[in-house]
This record gives structure tokens, C-alpha cells and sequence, in this order.
């Protein structure tokens, strides 16, 4: 049988993108704490802004999304320059009973904290119906 050496080399595949990957990968680290009456997120968002995070709850999921990009600087005369835009989204399942009042969010040194409130079964149906008295 002959021996055949691979076209293909993961190095160079590396290589090439590797500074777009590298730039990236901190993006969305998470860390969850089990705290006695809530949930700790801690989601690394790198150098992001406020206002480029929105964060939705949808069918139980939560969703992070930051959009960032880099304007260009109207004072300088620019020969050549990239600017790079990119989004980045993930989603978590929280499952169907937590609402929007039972979730808050801060940003504070380059990491996104999202506390979510314990809910059971029996607390979330307690909202759906009347109480007769």
C-alpha cells in the first residue's frame, strides 16, 4: 500500500485565521453560580460597550447579543484602513417559568453579570390565576 501525505494541514488553516479566531475567542465565556435565591451569569463581553448589548427572554431562552464596530475617525486622512464590525449572539435556556421581572443585568469591568431569579413550577402558576376570596 502506498503511503499518501494530506494536501490538507491544519497549521496553515490555523495560521491564516488565526488572528480573527484569536480576537474572538474571549467572547461569551460564561461562568454560572448557584447563589441561595438566584443565579449568577458572569459572561465575558471584552471590551463592549452598554449600548452595544441588547439581551432578550424569549420562550425561555435568553439571548445575549453584542454588535460592535469601529468608526473611522473623521479628523485623520486615511490611505488605507480596515475597520471591522462584528456580531455575536448565544443563547441560554432558563426554562419557561422566569419572566422578565425575574432577570437584571450590569456591566461592570469588561464582564456582563445577568442575576436570575429561582422560580418554581408552583410560583409561576400562582401569577395565572385569580385568587378567589
Amino acid at each position: 500500500m502506498r503511503n499518501y501525505v494530506s494536501t490538507y494541514d491544519p497549521f496553515f488553516d490555523l495560521f491564516f485565521r488565526g488572528t480573527e479566531r484569536n480576537n474572538h475567542n474571549y467572547i461569551m465565556d460564561t461562568d454560572v453560580l448557584d447563589k441561595k435565591d438566584k443565579y449568577e451569569m458572569r459572561i465575558n463581553v471584552g471590551n463592549t460597550k452598554k449600548e452595544d448589548i441588547k439581551l432578550s427572554l424569549e420562550n425561555g431562552y435568553l439571548t445575549v447579543n453584542i454588535t460592535t464596530s469601529q468608526d473611522a475617525d473623521e479628523n485623520e486622512e486615511y490611505i488605507f484602513r480596515e475597520r471591522t464590525t462584528s456580531h455575536h449572539a448565544r443563547s441560554y435556556y432558563l426554562g419557561e417559568y422566569v419572566t422578565m421581572k425575574d432577570v437584571s443585568a450590569k456591566l461592570e469591568n469588561d464582564v456582563l453579570y445577568i442575576y436570575i431569579k429561582k422560580v418554581s413550577e408552583e410560583e409561576a402558576n400562582k401569577d395565572k390565576y385569580i385568587q378567589i376570596q
